[in-house]
């Protein structure tokens, strides 16, 4: 009965607890960012999402589940608990590898190193680990990675202080491998903001008005919002041959490409390598009055003025320049991307893929020789040869088996 009473209370006092929709909210999706290292010590972020279902209601409610902070401290408990302890256990670590922007889960079994790109089987592992707390089971759901600045810029830092002249495959190469990557990525980084400088999205703002412009390649969108002006139009102007002196003179500002009364957007394909320069105008009509005669002005004490007709007032006006990239700039930028996609040419490394190369050639020319003079030789005792005529034969194809050998092997690489 008492318990009846508290309850109904709180739904009286509308318990977040009590009230909808947690009262009947059984299963949540919650998620919270962490930080790792690779290997090496570069940094990284990745995001993990986790179903939660409440199956203690009064510890749920004891522990304030609803509330964001606790649901962080339950997050983290798992990562450390659960989440850390199994990467540890599987012999899992994160790296940086050619080809890929963000590091990927490699696991070492005895001297080998598998890569589990899309995390699914140690995330099926950890899925099977039931862990409860404060009233909720926690089951993992997926582990994304995010793109950080900061984190990308202190890898880059970190390069300084480390030595990574090998180039071979041993934890040495592997060193030197994470820091190209690391290397590689700042590099987009910096050619991103390079394109950004030229080409990046920009917003225009005035007082009543503001236009976003966005630029790819020679084509322009521009997106207009109306943030007050209730009963105003908005025109929006396009020339090549400069502002006009007084952005009230409508005529001179050029092509009137847009009229509207709301928010809106405008696509256009420009022409390459030039300029152009965009007005944007918000304006509304008034009425003139007419004060001509004695009669207009006693219409007008009266409160009965004659409306001799109307004119157009500048309410805002926004202008800016937008540049057009040529095809030799466009042709740059494409270049760039692909010099940075590009692995730095290591001539100690190129010599070792070139060695491994004609050896791995030579094996399978020698497991073929083989075979070969195996056959060669089963078919002559096949034979009802004399047996020094059978020896003779043998021992020719042998030499000749031999001689192949000598004249394969792979040669010393300068």
């Amino acid at each position: 009965m008492v318990k009846m009473i508290l309850r109904a209370y709180r739904v009286y006092t509308c318990d977040p607890y009590e009230y909808a929709p947690h009262s009947y909210t059984t299963t949540y999706l919650w998620e919270r960012p962490f930080s790792g290292q690779s290997e090496q010590g570069f940094g990284f972020k990745y995001v993990i999402s986790c179903y939660v279902v409440k199956f203690d209601w009064d510890q749920f409610r004891a522990h304030r589940m609803i509330e964001e902070k606790s649901q962080q401290d339950l997050l983290e408990a798992w990562h450390r608990d659960v989440f850390l302890p199994k990467l540890k256990q599987l012999s899992a670590s994160f790296r940086f590898q050619r080809g890929f922007d963000n590091p990927f889960l490699c696991r070492k079994v005895g001297k080998d190193v598998y890569g589990d790109f899309n995390f699914s089987d140690a995330g099926n592992q950890i899925v099977e680990i039931e862990y409860r707390r404060n009233g909720c089971k926690v089951v993992f759901s997926t582990l994304h990675f995010e793109w950080d600045t900061t984190l990308m810029e202190e890898n880059n830092r970190m390069l300084t202080l480390i030595g990574t002249n090998a180039a071979r495959e041993t934890e040495e190469y592997r060193k030197w491998e994470e820091s190209f990557v690391v290397a590689a990525l700042n590099r987009r980084l910096e050619l991103e903001r390079d394109l950004q400088l030229r080409f990046a999205n920009q917003e225009h703002k005035g007082s009543n008005i503001s236009v976003k412009t966005r630029t790819i390649g020679r084509s322009v969108e521009l997106a207009w919002k109306i943030t007050q002006g209730d009963g105003c139009t908005l025109r929006g102007y396009r020339s090549a041959d400069g502002f006009a002196p007084n952005d009230s003179d409508f005529a001179s500002n050029g092509m009137c490409f847009a009229e509207a009364s709301s928010d809106g957007k405008s696509a256009q394909v420009l022409e390459m390598g030039k300029e152009y320069f965009y007005t944007f105008t918000l304006t509304t009509e008034v009425n003139v009055y007419a004060k001509e005669t004695l009669g207009d002005l006693a219409r007008s004490l009266i409160g009965f003025p004659a409306v001799k007709g109307t004119r157009t007032r500048l309410v805002d006006s926004v202008r800016f320049v937008v540049n057009v990239p040529s095809q030799a700039e466009l042709l740059e930028v494409e270049r760039m991307l692909e010099r940075a996609k590009t692995p730095p040419t290591d001539p100690k490394r190129e010599k070792i893929n070139r060695a491994i190369e004609e050896l791995n050639s030579f094996v399978e020319f020698e497991d073929g020789l083989s075979q070969w003079e195996q056959a060669l030789v089963e078919k002559i005792e096949s034979k009802n040869y004399p047996a020094k005529e059978r020896k003779e034969k043998i021992g020719r194809v042998k030499d000749a088996v031999n001689s192949l050998r000598i004249e394969s092997a792979p040669k010393p690489i300068e």
